[in-house]
């Protein structure tokens, strides 16, 4: 069974109704977990740093709303410092530091290395 193919005209598209339905469309629950997660990442590699066991960032997260598996978590740590990564091989468009980035980690990029 083979589907009909028409054209579109611009005049048939309904541009407005289009943008204001997206702009009201909610985020399933991953792309909202995952935001939230990305939200929370300098804290998070903060208490990494700190030696503070997943285990207990995972207990904190829960008990303050984000809810994640071991599994999830780790996929999510692991995206989002690939996605560091790729930012700071290509750099941030005019130049600088990614918006979450801390102070020790703007000097440590520059050479100046914060105490820890």
């Amino acid at each position: 069974m083979s589907e009909k193919v028409t054209s579109v005209t611009a005049e048939a598209i309904n541009f407005e109704g289009i943008a204001a339905a997206l702009k009201e469309a909610e985020p399933t629950k991953k792309a909202s977990r995952t935001e939230a997660f990305n939200r929370l990442l300098p804290d998070v590699e903060d208490a990494i740093l700190r030696n503070i066991p997943h285990k207990r960032i995972l207990e904190v997260l829960a008990k303050n709303g984000l809810k994640l598996s071991a599994a999830t978590f780790k996929k999510l740590l692991d995206e989002a410092r690939k996605n560091q990564c790729e930012i700071e091989k290509i750099g941030v468009p005019g130049g600088g530091m990614p918006p979450h980035a801390t102070g020790d980690q703007i000097g440590m990029k520059y050479g100046q290395g914060g105490a820890r």
